[in-house]
């Protein structure tokens, strides 16, 4: 047996509306817990990305390390005697890093090194003296630049303050000229994490500032300073990187171009007088 009622047409309305309401009130929480679901998802994915950049880095680090010039261990004293030096064509690049970590080295010695009267292949002691017996006059090499690379927010304390003048006296001379590199330009302004904003480099307050007070710092001008951006995973394909690189490296070689030509100069107004009859 079976009942058929009677609704009334507002009330069948009503009850509708209730049921639409109701189903869109669902729709929005499953909307809602699949957009928590998702980002959820992508924290993750991030947080998988950032675990994988950190153990790539430990690991470049790692490797880095075996090529190091400076100190292994700072406590026991220990000292790499090699300089890192590779040749194109007539030219060598001459690598030695970690060359201002100690208070042993005596002036004498870093002009001698930073002049080009030290052997590539000499080995130096913790003071920086040449071991193998030859004069260093023998070894003398033109050097075209020294390239100075510091973090950008380092303090600089008397002693390397006192090992960088030396290398300005001998720019002052007329000996070399030099070049000084600033590292973690990201760190400095973390704008510049995103690559696409390396075009503002020269318009950030964060890097005029830095790079003002370490041209106060070390006496050198900031039109000889250049700033960098350190390779992680996601920038070694990112060209804006490395136009960044090669912008810093162009102004190395226009300054290493400009010693050569003083040099070259030097020698043949030397070389004029040495020929030139006596009065």
């Amino acid at each position: 047996m079976s009942w058929l009622g009677y609704v009334p047409k507002g009330k069948l309305e009503e009850v509708e509306e209730l049921a639409r309401k109701e189903s869109r009130r669902t729709n929005e929480a499953l909307k809602l817990v699949k957009e928590q679901g998702e980002r959820a998802k992508t924290l993750e994915a991030e947080m998988q990305h950032l675990q994988f950049e950190k153990e790539e880095k430990e690991k470049r680090d790692k490797k880095l390390m075996q090529f190091s010039w400076g100190p292994k261990n700072k406590a026991a004293g220990q000292w790499t005697t090699q300089f890192q030096a590779s040749r194109y064509g007539d030219h060598w690049i001459i690598d030695m890093p970690g060359i201002f970590e100690s208070g042993d080295f005596k002036t004498e010695n870093i002009e001698a090194i930073a002049s080009g009267k030290v052997r590539f292949d000499a080995q130096i002691t913790k003071t920086l003296e040449v071991e193998d017996g030859q004069s260093q006059q023998e070894a003398r090499r033109d050097v075209s630049c020294v390239v100075l690379v510091l973090h950008h927010n380092i303090d600089l304390g008397e002693e390397l303050k006192r090992q960088l003048n030396v290398i300005m006296q001998l720019g002052g001379k007329g000996v070399l000229s030099y070049h000084l590199v600033l590292t973690h330009l990201d760190e400095c302004d973390p704008q510049f994490k995103d690559p696409d904003n390396l075009p503002n480099l020269y318009n950030s307050p964060l890097v005029q500032e830095a790079v003002k007070n370490m041209s106060e710092q070390t006496g050198i001008q900031p039109c000889s300073i250049s700033y960098v951006k350190n390779y992680v995973t996601e920038t070694e394909t990112d060209t804006k990187t490395k136009l960044l690189h090669l912008k810093a490296l162009d102004r190395i070689l226009n300054s290493a171009a400009d010693q050569v030509e003083k040099i070259i100069d030097s020698k043949l107004q030397s070389s004029m007088y040495d020929d030139a009859p006596d009065a």
